[in-house]
Formats: structure tokens, sequence, C-alpha cells
């Protein structure tokens, strides 16, 4: 799971292939599809910029998108 600074929180399930954000009263807003295998298993903001990366298990792939809102920094980074 990884937040952004809107406080918006993206997780993935692997079996539905891609991430999901979700706004702070749960609705889905976005969703990351994989371009490759449909098992996102990891996903985080790139620090200090609005690209999340995921890990997809299925091929190996490490896959970027470009987002709305730049992730927030770890609590032990602030």
């Amino acid at each position: 799971m990884a937040v952004d600074m809107e406080n918006r929180s993206s997780w993935r399930t692997p079996s539905l292939g891609g991430a999901f954000v979700c706004n702070a009263r749960g609705e889905v807003t976005h969703f990351v599809k994989s371009p490759a295998g449909s098992t996102v298993t990891n996903v985080a903001y790139r620090p200090g910029t609005s690209k999340i990366v995921m890990t997809e298990s299925e091929t190996g792939a490490i896959l970027e998108a470009d987002m709305p809102a730049q992730g927030a920094p770890l609590y032990s980074h602030r």
C-alpha cells in the first residue's frame, strides 16, 4: 500500500492485474492496469515524484506510471 499527498491510498490485489487508487472515503478514483502480466504484488511511490512503481511477479517486470499527485513521504523520512 502507498499513500499520496492528497491522502489517496494505492493498493493492489495480485489477481486483478493492476493497482487501485482510492480517495479518503474508500472510493476508487483510478485503476492502473499492468501492461505485463496480471499478478501485481507490490506498489510504492518513487520518492519525491508522482510516479507509482509496481512489481509484476508473473513476468518479473517492474512497472511505472505517472499519477496525479506526488507520493507522501515515509514516516521515517519526515
